[in-house]
Protein backbone atom coordinates (compact mmCIF):
# COMPACT_ATOMS: atom_id res chain seq x y z
CA UNK A 1 0.00 0.00 0.00
CA UNK A 2 2.03 3.01 -1.07
CA UNK A 3 0.18 6.69 -0.52
CA UNK A 4 0.90 10.04 -1.95
CA UNK A 5 -0.20 12.97 -2.89
CA UNK A 6 -1.45 16.27 -1.88
CA UNK A 7 -3.48 17.75 0.65
CA UNK A 8 -7.21 16.58 -0.04
CA UNK A 9 -6.06 14.19 -2.70
CA UNK A 10 -7.61 11.67 -0.26
CA UNK A 11 -4.87 10.16 1.76
CA UNK A 12 -7.24 9.97 4.90
CA UNK A 13 -9.96 8.51 3.07
CA UNK A 14 -8.26 5.52 1.63
CA UNK A 15 -6.76 4.64 5.07
CA UNK A 16 -10.23 5.07 6.54
CA UNK A 17 -11.61 2.27 3.87
CA UNK A 18 -8.46 0.02 4.28
CA UNK A 19 -9.06 0.02 8.08
CA UNK A 20 -12.61 -0.62 7.44
CA UNK A 21 -11.67 -3.29 5.08
CA UNK A 22 -9.24 -4.67 7.80
CA UNK A 23 -11.90 -4.66 10.26
CA UNK A 24 -14.21 -6.47 7.84
CA UNK A 25 -11.49 -9.06 7.00
CA UNK A 26 -10.69 -10.06 10.56
CA UNK A 27 -14.60 -10.37 11.00
CA UNK A 28 -14.97 -12.76 8.08
CA UNK A 29 -11.98 -14.68 9.05
CA UNK A 30 -13.03 -14.79 12.65
CA UNK A 31 -9.74 -13.06 14.03
CA UNK A 32 -10.14 -10.44 16.88
CA UNK A 33 -10.03 -6.49 16.23
CA UNK A 34 -9.27 -4.30 18.14
CA UNK A 35 -8.52 -0.38 19.00
CA UNK A 36 -4.82 -1.90 18.20
CA UNK A 37 -5.75 -4.34 15.11
CA UNK A 38 -5.00 -1.05 12.55
CA UNK A 39 -3.20 0.88 14.98
CA UNK A 40 -3.04 4.71 14.02
CA UNK A 41 -0.17 6.71 15.31
CA UNK A 42 1.52 9.97 14.62
CA UNK A 43 4.85 11.64 15.24
CA UNK A 44 2.58 15.03 16.64
CA UNK A 45 -0.13 15.02 19.01
CA UNK A 46 -2.38 17.38 16.60
CA UNK A 47 -2.43 15.21 13.81
CA UNK A 48 -2.83 12.20 15.71
CA UNK A 49 -6.09 13.90 17.48
CA UNK A 50 -7.31 14.72 14.10
CA UNK A 51 -7.66 10.86 13.60
CA UNK A 52 -8.30 9.68 17.02
CA UNK A 53 -5.14 7.67 16.93
CA UNK A 54 -1.98 8.12 19.40
CA UNK A 55 1.55 9.47 19.10
CA UNK A 56 4.31 6.87 18.50
CA UNK A 57 6.01 7.88 21.29
CA UNK A 58 3.08 6.91 23.41
CA UNK A 59 2.46 3.88 21.69
CA UNK A 60 5.72 2.59 20.87
CA UNK A 61 6.51 3.96 24.66
CA UNK A 62 9.66 5.54 23.19
CA UNK A 63 10.21 7.42 26.77
CA UNK A 64 10.16 4.72 29.20
CA UNK A 65 12.80 2.90 30.53
CA UNK A 66 10.97 0.02 31.66
CA UNK A 67 8.30 -2.10 29.71
CA UNK A 68 5.19 -4.15 31.47
CA UNK A 69 3.79 -7.39 30.19
CA UNK A 70 0.69 -5.24 29.24
CA UNK A 71 2.68 -3.39 26.54
CA UNK A 72 4.22 -6.25 25.40
CA UNK A 73 0.81 -8.08 25.21
CA UNK A 74 -0.52 -5.09 22.86
CA UNK A 75 2.32 -5.63 20.26
CA UNK A 76 3.09 -9.29 20.32
CA UNK A 77 -1.26 -10.14 20.50
CA UNK A 78 -2.88 -7.03 19.09
CA UNK A 79 -1.06 -5.34 16.41
CA UNK A 80 -1.41 -6.62 12.78
CA UNK A 81 -0.78 -3.22 11.05
CA UNK A 82 0.76 0.48 12.30
CA UNK A 83 0.16 3.54 10.65
CA UNK A 84 2.91 6.34 11.50
CA UNK A 85 1.52 9.65 10.12
CA UNK A 86 3.61 12.47 9.42
CA UNK A 87 6.54 10.11 9.31
CA UNK A 88 8.91 12.90 7.97
CA UNK A 89 9.07 14.37 11.12
CA UNK A 90 11.13 11.58 12.85
CA UNK A 91 14.85 11.62 12.73
CA UNK A 92 17.43 9.08 11.93
CA UNK A 93 18.30 8.43 15.75
CA UNK A 94 13.98 8.20 16.32
CA UNK A 95 14.06 5.58 13.83
CA UNK A 96 16.90 3.48 15.48
CA UNK A 97 14.96 4.17 18.42
CA UNK A 98 11.54 2.77 17.27
CA UNK A 99 13.14 -0.20 15.90
CA UNK A 100 14.71 -1.14 19.08
CA UNK A 101 11.97 -0.73 21.06
CA UNK A 102 9.36 -2.59 18.92
CA UNK A 103 11.86 -5.28 18.95
CA UNK A 104 11.95 -5.42 22.68
CA UNK A 105 8.15 -5.15 22.70
CA UNK A 106 7.53 -7.72 19.96
CA UNK A 107 10.34 -10.13 20.85
CA UNK A 108 11.26 -10.69 17.60
CA UNK A 109 14.64 -9.51 16.73
CA UNK A 110 13.66 -8.42 13.08
CA UNK A 111 13.37 -5.18 11.70
CA UNK A 112 10.88 -2.90 13.61
CA UNK A 113 10.12 -6.41 15.47
CA UNK A 114 8.02 -7.53 11.98
CA UNK A 115 5.72 -10.16 11.57
CA UNK A 116 4.13 -8.57 9.26
CA UNK A 117 4.12 -4.91 7.29
CA UNK A 118 4.14 -1.44 8.66
CA UNK A 119 2.96 1.32 6.52
CA UNK A 120 4.47 4.60 6.88
CA UNK A 121 2.88 7.72 5.65
CA UNK A 122 5.84 10.54 4.51
CA UNK A 123 9.28 10.41 3.32
CA UNK A 124 10.38 6.98 2.72
CA UNK A 125 12.84 5.26 4.85
CA UNK A 126 15.94 3.44 3.73
CA UNK A 127 18.28 1.38 5.22
CA UNK A 128 21.98 1.96 4.84
CA UNK A 129 24.08 -0.88 5.98
CA UNK A 130 22.95 -1.37 9.55
CA UNK A 131 21.63 2.45 10.29
CA UNK A 132 18.11 3.65 9.12
CA UNK A 133 17.64 7.38 7.57
CA UNK A 134 14.83 9.26 6.36
CA UNK A 135 14.82 10.16 2.56
CA UNK A 136 14.36 13.62 0.99
CA UNK A 137 11.41 12.61 -1.77
CA UNK A 138 7.96 12.76 -0.01
CA UNK A 139 6.20 9.65 -0.68
CA UNK A 140 4.66 6.51 1.63
CA UNK A 141 6.80 3.61 1.82
CA UNK A 142 6.29 0.04 2.99
CA UNK A 143 8.65 -1.73 5.52
CA UNK A 144 8.43 -5.15 5.00
CA UNK A 145 9.11 -7.85 7.50
CA UNK A 146 12.70 -8.46 6.33
CA UNK A 147 13.67 -5.34 4.58
CA UNK A 148 13.14 -1.94 4.21
CA UNK A 149 11.72 -0.95 0.76
CA UNK A 150 12.97 2.16 -1.08
CA UNK A 151 10.32 3.44 -2.42
CA UNK A 152 12.53 6.81 -3.97
CA UNK A 153 11.63 7.90 -8.05
CA UNK A 154 8.56 6.27 -7.66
Amino acid sequence: MLLTGGAGCGKSTSLDAAQEFAHKFCMAVAVAFNDYTFYFTSTTGSSAALFGGSTIHGAAHLNKSRLDDNMRQIWREDVKILIIYEISFFKTSDMQKLDQQLQKLTGRRKIFGARGRYYIRGRPVQQHGSRLSTAQSSSTTVIGSKTIKNTEGY
